[in-house]
């Protein structure tokens, strides 16, 4: 594993459990090959209301800024996280440009073009919230008991529509979900226009680790915006 990586994944954690008490199971043991997590047991199905809510009620607690916690990683790609004065100076400059090294040409002059129209697009009136930041299907659940978990984060301060695209890139996550999170923390009219840019950078981070089989979706997530 790259060094690190599973204190960060610890420290993100025990971040989010301070923000909201039993988000996330609570952190056993750490060492350099591995983590030990609290046990709990999942039920079936599709995420729904409780996991809304509870994913309102974290982004809901305004963070300090936008950025300004520790590197991590979003799986194995290294993640900065200085702070920054507006949510596009952070998902510009130390989300999408970072990448631009590891991208297949065509694709990387595209997110080249991108990159001077987002702090227009980007200019949003949300304040920065705590997010998961890997909040696809698969790092969520809800237990037998009925308590909503979230649990493999890359952890960050940022904007929450970035959560919310992510839960929408594979599946796994029904209508009541959201009903249930624009109930407790209603979104801007227009976040679902945005949905495709807040996920160029989880997919991008796919092209890189994957290869080219997630281009084609990337470039469709930019194509709006050029």
């Amino acid at each position: 594993p790259p060094p690190g990586i599973f204190q960060a994944e610890a420290h993100g954690l025990n971040a989010l459990n301070r923000v909201v008490p039993g988000v996330c199971p609570q952190v056993i043991a750490i060492c350099n090959h591995g983590l030990a997590l609290e046990w709990c047991d999942f039920k079936r199905g599709s995420h729904s209301a409780n996991l809304g809510r509870t994913l309102a009620q974290l982004h809901q607690t305004v963070a300090p800024g936008f950025g300004g916690q520790a590197d991590n990683y979003l799986a194995t790609v290294p993640q900065r996280q200085p702070e920054c004065s507006t949510w596009c100076e952070m998902y510009r400059d130390h989300r999408l440009l970072p990448l631009l090294k590891q991208l297949p040409k065509d694709l990387r002059r595209e997110v080249e073009r991108l990159l001077p129209k987002l702090e227009s697009i980007l200019d949003l009136p949300d304040p920065p919230s705590w997010l998961h930041g890997d909040l696809w299907a698969g790092n969520a659940g809800e237990t037998k008991e009925g308590r909503a978990v979230l649990f493999d984060p890359a952890v960050s301060t940022g904007h929450r529509e970035q959560d919310l695209a992510m839960t929408m890139l594979f599946g796994g996550f029904d209508a009541d979900f959201y009903d249930a999170y624009n109930e407790v923390y209603p979104l801007t009219d227009s976040w679902r226009q945005r949905v495709g840019l807040h996920q160029l950078y989880p997919l991008l981070i796919h092209v890189i680790l994957f290869g080219a089989g997630y281009v084609m979706q990337a470039r469709s997530a930019i194509k709006p915006w050029l």
